[in-house]
């Protein structure tokens, strides 16, 4: 059975959870050596220490949520920086719909759009 979320319940939650990334983003996730690989990139500690703040402080349907749309951010984040290695991003340049198209493919997740509604 799918979660479901609409459209403007997933907004408020995107807004409340690109917040807690920082200001200025840098994207380094893909790995060029092998020291690379052996070392976590900031782009990764920076989502679990996001998503270990938000198991401590939110519980239940915020939890789910929050985590979901986190791990989208997270994503989305990687994907930019396949092409964009080193580079610092703001985080209202992350894209909220491109996020929700992620969550959208995820297993048991539904993003309900206006236009569908």
């Amino acid at each position: 059975m799918d979660t479901v979320i609409g459209e403007e319940e997933f907004s408020r939650y995107f807004d409340l959870a690109i917040s807690l990334w920082p200001s200025q983003l840098t994207l380094d996730s893909a790995a060029n050596s092998a020291a690379d690989i052996l070392d976590d990139s900031w782009l990764q500690n920076t989502y679990l220490a996001i998503r270990a703040e938000l198991c401590g402080a939110v519980e239940d349907w915020d939890l789910q949520v929050s985590s979901t749309i986190t791990a989208g951010i997270y994503k989305y984040l990687c994907d930019k920086a396949e092409h964009l290695v080193g580079v610092k991003v703001s985080r209202e340049c992350v894209d909220k719909y491109a996020v929700m198209d992620i969550v959208d493919h995820y297993e048991n997740w539904k993003v309900l759009r206006k236009e569908t509604c």
